[in-house]
């Protein structure tokens, strides 16, 4: 967990279908429709975007406020790391410019089973070695 891909991030939104047009990074956080405006995105107008991180997600809201007001707090629609141009992104659920507010977050769940897992891969050796003595 030390390499550089572990130590950030962040989501790059596109205004163009293949990572084209106008472009912004977001950090991790709580980005409202207000930030967005703030950071010169016009609201509603993403139709790609790429997920950078190890376990990095982006929920992408429909609604401005992070969907606060709505029953569905959660996420509109929620992406893992990767590149989603704007067939990967409509295939995942998301609508073509329909995207208000934004929260980049790493998934902390994902950290510990990755982590367990890798544990758990340490020690199977040690067992084996173990079990030669018996």
């Amino acid at each position: 967990f030390n390499g550089p891909r572990c130590h950030q991030c962040k989501t790059t939104v596109y205004g163009g279908n293949k990572f084209d047009e106008w472009s912004h990074s977001f950090e991790v956080g709580a980005f409202t429709e207000r930030d967005m405006n703030d950071a010169g995105i016009r609201c509603e107008d993403v139709s790609s975007m790429i997920v950078e991180g190890f376990c990095c997600h982006a929920a992408l809201y429909q609604y401005g406020d992070l969907n606060q007001a709505k029953a569905h707090i959660k996420g509109w629609k929620v992406f893992p790391e990767g590149s989603y141009d704007n067939e990967a992104f409509m295939a995942m659920g998301a609508m073509d410019n329909d995207m208000s507010s934004v929260q980049v977050y790493v998934d902390t769940h994902c950290m510990g089973a990755v982590k367990m897992r890798n544990s758990a891969s340490l020690l199977i050796p040690l067992i084996a070695l173990a079990l030669l003595w018996i």
